[in-house]
């Protein structure tokens, strides 16, 4: 996953969460989605502080 770039963040404070990944276009031919069900808790801890926490909301 580390080659693949967070794309959107949906659903966030619900109980379904959905986060989407954008694949790199030299490795992958696909984009990643990962659904979570049952979700209490989200919190983003972004590793590069002057990018924000934009998640396409």
């Amino acid at each position: 996953m580390k080659d693949l770039t967070l794309r959107a963040v949906r659903g966030a404070g619900g109980q379904e969460m959905e986060v989407e990944f954008q694949h790199n276009c030299w490795k992958h031919d696909r984009d990643l989605a990962i659904r979570y069900v049952g979700v209490s808790t989200f919190v983003i801890d972004p590793a590069d502080e002057d990018r924000g926490t934009d998640l396409g909301l």
